[in-house]
Order: C-alpha cells, then structure tokens, then sequence
C-alpha cells in the first residue's frame, strides 16, 4: 500500500519543495497546550462519527464504550494486515536483506494459518472480534475464518506488488504503526499507519482508509495533525501527506488508490481549530445536541443506545 510509484514519488518531491519555503505553522513553532485531564484521540479531532461531536462526549466526558461495529472491527484487521507486510520490509531495509527473503516469509504466512492467528492476537484484533461476535450473538470460531481470509487476501496483494516493484523503486518505510505523542496538541497518543522515505529528505505521512476513494477531508485534516505533533517531536519539517484506499478487489492485483497533498497551513489551521472546539466540549462537560435530520446515519453510530438514554435523561 506504501510503495509509491515513480510518478507518485517525483510528484511528492516536487511538492515537497514548494512545502518548505510556503508552509509557516510548524509543529515546532506553536506553543504547547496546557495539559487537561481529557484528551481527544487525533481521530476525534479531525472527524468522529458525529458532526456535532456528541459521540467524543458520551465517550470521553460520560465514559460510555461505544457498541462494536462489524466494519470497524474489519478495518482494524486490514491495518494490521498491511502493517504485518510493511514491518517485514522495513526490518528487511534495515538489515540489507534481500526483498526474495521477506517474500518467502509472507508466502511462509499465508500457508499457516496459526501464524496469522498468533500475529492478530498480538496486535489485538481478535479480543475485538470476539467481543462483537459475543455481543451480536454468533460463534467466534464460524466467524474467525472469514477474517484470516481478509488477512491472506491482502498478504498476497502485498506480496504480488512487492516481487513486481524493482529494488531501486522501493520506498524506504521509517516506521510502521509508530505512536506519537499528541500531549503538547492537547491529545492522547496516536498510531500513525506508516511514515515513508523518498529520496534524502522527503518525509510523507501515510494514512490507510478503508472507505472509497473520494473527497476526504476529514483524512487530510488528520494527518496535519500528525505532522504537527511529528514535528514538534522530531523537529524537521514534514510537507507531504498521502491517503491511501486499498483496491476493491484485491486479488485482480490493482493499484491502490492514493491521494499525495501538501499539509498547508489551511489544513494545519483546520486541524488546530477543530481541536479548539472538541477541546472546549470535554472541558465544559455540555453535551453536545443531537445533529437534527441524521437518523438514518445516527442508528449506524456505535453510541446509538448511548445517546438515545441520555436524551431521555434530560
């Protein structure tokens, strides 16, 4: 999903450049935030479930867990999937072992499926699984094939797109599902899906989605703020996002779908106020309103039951 093409690669370059001199709101020089007692994930900033937020309060305010969806639990087992990929080949980048190895220990995976098992039970999708299983009343052990498919199907995706890419094209992966520190934002950690290399000093943010490619403001917004708390950790400059969707159809072996951008100081400032505004919900413990006219969308959200009750209550 990481391995960006020559076009993709002179394009964020090119950009990257222009970023330099152009983007003026830095990680490293905002001043920090006075810490709270409540703090927002980085996706709560740039955009939860609800648009008024209400679900970020019955959340982090009232601390009521939100009920288990089928495609968040799905999504979760996608990004660990890739990330199983990608941390072969940055291990495999770092120790100069040759591309032929780490392809022969993805084919190795997708022959046991104990091995995809064992890797989702320490990345912990599978306590998930069964918690969804166990609230919408189905067997773990019927459902669990289901999802080591999705596992198998996106290893031999990676695997056919890496023995396809040439070894002077590979993208350099510098981490995978690193966490960041979001305290001096105002946030709690965040888990940034990968953080890649090109040339000696292009540095792109990548944000896996599971939804369809299209307009995706809420993702751009999202990685401004990674790149806010990466600079503000790391000190150097990071102008380049990129989104990424994986294909439909994994096994006809297509391209993913990316979106390469500039993280500009529109995007920078959108990411800072929506964190001013979320940020004064959970310090003013005031519920946000129902959004009116959304209850077709409103019966999707895992705080449904939740925020129904509540409305009750007042």
């Amino acid at each position: 999903m990481y391995l960006l093409t020559k076009n993709q690669r002179d394009f964020a370059v090119t950009e990257a450049e222009k970023g330099r001199i152009a983007i003026k709101q830095r990680g490293y020089t905002i001043p920090a935030i006075e810490s709270h007692q409540i703090t927002p994930a980085f996706s709560e900033v740039s955009g939860s479930f609800c648009p008024t937020k209400r679900d970020v309060y019955l959340s982090r305010v009232l601390k009521l867990r939100p009920k288990l969806k089928e495609e968040m639990v799905k999504g979760g087992i996608v990004h660990s999937s890739v990330a199983l990929v990608f941390r072969a080949i940055k291990n495999a980048q770092e120790k100069g072992t040759s591309i032929e190895i780490v392809l022969d220990t993805l084919k190795d995976m997708l022959s046991l499926d104990e091995k995809i098992v064992a890797a989702l039970w320490q990345e912990n999708r599978l306590s998930d699984l069964q918690s969804l299983c166990k609230q919408n009343g189905v067997s773990y052990e019927m459902e669990l094939p289901t999802y080591i498919k999705i596992v198998k199907d996106i290893i031999a995706f990676e695997t056919y797109r890496l023995g396809a890419s040439s070894k002077d094209s590979l993208t350099k992966i510098m981490d995978v599902e690193e966490y960041i520190d979001g305290a001096d934002l105002g946030l709690s950690k965040g888990r940034i899906d990968s953080t890649v290399m090109i040339g000696s000093q292009t540095i792109i943010v990548c944000d896996l989605k599971s939804k369809s490619f299209g307009d995706n403001m809420d993702g751009k917004v999202q990685i401004a703020g990674y790149a806010l708390a990466i600079e503000k950790k790391y000190n150097v400059p990071i102008s380049i996002g990129c989104l990424v969707f994986p294909p439909p159809r994994l096994l006809e072996n297509n391209e993913p779908q990316r979106e390469i951008f500039v993280i500009d100081d529109a995007l920078r400032s959108e990411f800072i106020s929506r964190r001013d505004s979320v940020l004064s919900i959970l310090r003013e413990k005031t519920p946000p309103p129902i959004p009116a006219g959304m209850q077709r969308k409103c019966i999707k959200c895992g705080q449904y039951s939740n925020c129904q009750s509540l409305k009750q209550e007042n």
